[in-house]
């Protein structure tokens, strides 16, 4: 069994500058070599937030440059690994937004929603318009022949949207679609349900719902039993 590994390993929080000069070697031995996430503050307040893949350093540099000044405590937050330190100190920035820091952070592989939640509230705003609009009869004066010409014309066919699905089986990534009638295609071949797909991918009886998973936002792959 995979055990999770925490993202951060050690901390010290809101330590005096005083403490840094005192205290230097204990902390030197603390953080040489360690990489993670450190913030600056100034009378209780986040001044700064910063990352180094040498904390000892970024810290002894913040004592002499323009930001030596600007705060009296500070914080580290040691991190395990160093994949996901960038994203985090991007995380921060957008949040708390410290005085000290110049540079917005980046989330370059996350999907911004807002376009969607404008699209899907403007699109709720015509329905409620459209039920608020009482239904009309024949224009007067329109000829029946227009009328008809105009009630024979065939409507456009409506694009259905489908769902793209994997699942993984002894090593190997599965591909499917979901479509609009609940029924998957898979290898070609329509199943009338997800378990019944995932029943002929695997060859035994399976749960479809969690067998097969979607993409709910970039890189957020979850089973679809909570697709609605």
């Amino acid at each position: 069994m995979n055990q999770r590994k925490n993202l951060v390993c050690q901390h010290l929080e809101f330590i005096s500058k005083k403490m840094l000069a005192e205290g230097r070697e204990v902390i030197r031995e603390f953080v040489r070599g360690r990489h993670g996430i450190y913030a600056l503050y100034q009378n209780g307040r986040l001044y700064y937030v910063g990352l180094a893949s040498n904390l000892r350093n970024r810290l002894t540099q913040h004592l002499k440059n323009k930001h030596q000044r600007q705060w009296d405590r500070f914080s580290v937050y040691i991190t395990a690994g160093d994949s996901h330190i960038k994203e985090l100190e991007s995380l921060l920035l957008r949040v708390a937004a410290p005085d000290g820091n110049a540079v917005r952070g980046k989330l370059p592989k996350s999907e911004n929603l807002r376009s969607r939640l404008l699209k899907e509230v403007r699109r709720l705003r015509r329905e409620a318009d459209t039920d608020a609009i009482p239904v009309r009869g024949p224009i007067p004066g329109r000829s029946a022949a227009r009328s008809s010409r105009a009630s024979s014309k065939p409507d456009k066919p409506k694009r259905r949207k489908t769902i793209t699905l994997r699942a993984y089986y002894k090593g190997k990534r599965l591909h499917a679609r979901l479509r609009w009638d609940h029924t998957v295609l898979f290898q070609h071949i329509r199943y009338s349900s997800p378990s019944a797909a995932a029943l002929a991918a695997v060859g035994h009886p399976a749960n479809g719902l969690a067998f097969w998973q979607y993409q709910r936002a970039p890189g957020d792959w979850v089973p679809i039993r909570g697709l609605k």
